[in-house]
């Protein structure tokens, strides 16, 4: 078999968060996270070496399965706000007994493929104002609903991903200031319109740190805690203090890189980064060497979504961003978001296949 860079270092990442869920059969505590957790890696490697064996130009040839899985994911995110799960005053998931299903995951697989593709097609017209507010309504459809429910840290990334492919496909400056202008709009819009109380606070919180820190400002203040309270080696497996007697809350979600700086320590957040940073690596020579724009955007689309997360979930547990809610690719726990990315790299596997038996 040929080494696959993406796939390895996918499994490397996973595999430490793994190890991180197992550490709760050391603080004495129930190994029914890691177990699933565990089924979901396999069914994601499987998912990868299955979508590394279909040919990408599927997705280029076929434009109306591209579409119906868009349109798809917009009907399941007006579904949520009226039949979804509520918690913590938000409507983010389907919840079927166990399982919690989040649609926002299939929206931005959906918006990847139609971008990709329309702007593949229609890239000599990007410089044409029609060209450019199509996509921006393709874009801003799924951003709305999702800041409707309200879920600020996924209607953030795939604005984020938006924007970076149609900065990548070449707008003129003219469009990118109508985007910087629609961006504050949009902000004030937000703000005024679909933010809960709770979210202000964070977001303000974050100008006034220690203005609050036994209440809105707890969660930050716990994972820099954690991370300085880890040291060069860290605590070991099971047994750091704020995140397995529950200082630092949601340690396995958006907070399990505080958790694993704790645990792990310096050396272990040290290695985290670098396994991120060669897979990100590894993704931009796809991009040079991809055959066609379809290729091309496709995989910056994929890269703008590990990168903002990365980036800001790492930020969020320093303190450097508001906690807005975003997970960590690979290590926090969530079996949708873990089969979307190993789809994914599946895919840019296929691409970095047929780009290299081309040179």
């Amino acid at each position: 078999m040929i080494f696959k860079p993406g796939l390895f270092l996918a499994i490397i990442l996973s595999l430490i968060g793994l190890l991180y869920l197992y550490g709760d059969k050391i603080a004495g505590n129930s190994l029914g996270l890691f177990y699933r957790q565990a089924i979901f890696l396999g069914l994601g490697i499987l998912s990868f070496l299955i979508f590394s064996k279909i040919d990408y130009r599927f997705f280029i040839n076929f434009k109306t399965f591209n579409l119906f899985l868009y349109f798809f994911s917009i009907l399941l995110l007006i579904a949520v706000l009226i039949w979804g799960s509520e918690i913590r005053g938000t409507r983010t998931w389907f919840k079927i007994g166990e399982v919690s299903l989040d649609p926002s995951i299939l929206a931005k697989f959906a918006l990847i493929l139609v971008l990709a593709q329309y702007l593949s097609q229609n890239h000599l017209y990007i410089y044409q104002l029609k060209t450019f507010l199509k996509v921006l309504v393709l874009i801003f459809i799924p951003v709305i609903l999702i800041a409707l429910q309200p879920n600020l840290g996924s209607a953030s990334l795939v604005l984020s991903i938006g924007f970076s492919i149609l900065i990548f496909a070449g707008i003129k400056i003219r469009e990118l200031v109508l985007l910087l202008i629609i961006l504050l709009l949009g902000l004030a819009l937000g703000w005024n319109t679909f933010l809960k109380d709770y979210q202000k606070e964070r977001i303000l919180e974050f100008f006034l740190p220690y203005k609050d820190v036994l209440g809105v400002g707890w969660q930050r203040e716990q994972a820099k805690i954690a991370i300085g309270s880890g040291g060069l080696w860290g605590k070991g497996l099971g047994k750091g203090t704020q995140n397995r007697y529950g200082f630092l809350p949601e340690s396995k979600t958006d907070f399990v890189f505080s958790a694993i700086g704790e645990e792990f320590g310096f050396l272990g957040i040290f290695l985290v980064m670098f396994l991120y940073f060669l897979l990100m690596k590894h993704i931009l020579q796809i991009i040079s060497l991809a055959e066609n724009n379809f290729a091309k955007i496709l995989s910056l689309g994929y890269l703008a979504n590990l990168s903002f997360q990365f980036f800001l979930n790492v930020g969020m547990n320093l303190g450097f961003f508001p906690v807005i809610g975003i997970s960590l690719p690979f290590l926090s726990q969530g079996g949708g978001e873990l089969i979307f990315n190993f789809i994914m790299l599946g895919i840019l596997d296929n691409i970095f296949a047929k780009s290299k038996s081309n040179i």
